[in-house]
């Protein structure tokens, strides 16, 4: 049902990362993670790209993989989400501007929707990113963290 893909760099956040997902994604839900071995070798797009033509299922997912999934059954949320006709894509940051010129999708405060829990390095302390009161936005890009 769903293929996560992963560029990989840090085995021990890949290998938390993988048992995270297992206990939270939902029980019986279909998935497989494809990772994809990155040391600085290609870019993010790239690694992702290889990873989809890997995939098996048609709902795609990309992480980062130093993520923790707090939210349970998250897959099937996920996977509503995704029927809905208007929806396109699902991020956790994005933004609703991309000038011409080439830059981040983190334009301008007025333009990102980010909902997310930014962790320290020891996963032990968390900020809340919730800048966007409603959780569906129209977007042009996403950061490729979800």
């Amino acid at each position: 049902m769903l293929s996560i893909i992963i560029s990989s760099y840090q085995p021990l956040y890949y290998n938390q990362l993988v048992k995270n997902i297992s206990e939270t994604i939902g029980d019986g839900f279909s998935y497989e993670i494809i990772q994809i071995w990155n040391p600085s070798l290609i870019s993010i797009t790239k690694a992702y790209n290889d990873g989809a033509e890997k995939s098996q299922y048609d709902h795609l997912l990309f992480l980062h993989e130093d993520l923790i999934f707090h939210t349970q059954n998250w897959g099937n949320i996920l996977i509503q989400n995704l029927s809905d006709e208007r929806t396109g894509i699902i991020g956790v940051a994005g933004s609703s501007y991309v000038p011409h010129a080439p830059s981040s999708w983190t334009v301008s405060e007025k333009y990102n929707f980010i909902h997310l829990l930014q962790g320290n390095k020891n996963n032990n302390e968390y900020i809340s990113q919730f800048k966007t009161p409603q959780k569906r936005n129209p977007v042009f890009a996403v950061d490729g963290v979800f």
